[in-house]
């Protein structure tokens, strides 16, 4: 079902138009609503129009920039973990816990996952280090994550999950989380 959205919006945008119409979906859609579904504001998705300009059938470029774009996601659970855990053998494990977890088949077989996943983990990844040492492109990465999250389909689940981790962190880290947010300010 992505692949289809993402095809036909790539297709007219190597074209030079931005469809707003679909004629080929239920015979024909406003293509805003099926757009933020597949995410198709994530400029990860011009990866597929270059890999399929140098040669790469779209289907295979589809796959392949949906594998890069989950490990781009888990690359970032493991970056996430190092200062969390204040441990890189412990992140490692992490990361190969994941890497190797159910989530990933689940993740590669049905793309919105992804799509979620990978902008989140980065989010939080620019949180937690925006919070520690309070540079400014950590504020950009964080902006720029958390653009790319309001733009897929569902952003009300993003926001139910960070308000259920800052409920969580302050219950088990008050103080830190107070100071943090403090600093932040």
């Amino acid at each position: 079902y992505p692949f289809s959205l993402v095809k036909f919006f790539l297709d007219n945008l190597a074209l030079g138009v931005f469809p707003s119409w679909n004629p080929f979906y239920v015979c024909g859609v406003s293509e805003e609503m099926l757009l933020t579904y597949a995410g198709i504001t994530n400029p990860v998705w011009l990866l597929t129009l270059v890999l399929s300009k140098l040669g790469l059938d779209f289907y295979r470029a589809f796959l392949v920039t949906i594998v890069l774009y989950y490990f781009l996601g888990i690359f970032g659970f493991y970056a996430l973990a190092k200062p969390l855990l204040k441990n890189a053998q412990a992140a490692y494990l992490a990361y190969l816990l994941l890497l190797f977890s159910s989530f990933s088949l689940i993740s590669l077989t049905q793309y919105h996952p992804v799509l979620f996943y990978v902008p989140s983990v980065w989010f939080l990844y620019f949180l937690v280090s925006f919070c520690e040492s309070g540079k400014k492109c950590h504020l950009v990465g964080l902006t720029v994550s958390l653009m790319i999250i309001m733009t897929v389909y569902l952003p009300f689940y993003f926001a139910t999950l960070m308000l259920f981790i800052v409920a969580a962190g302050l219950v088990v880290y008050p103080k830190e989380l107070w100071s943090a947010l403090s600093r932040a300010g």
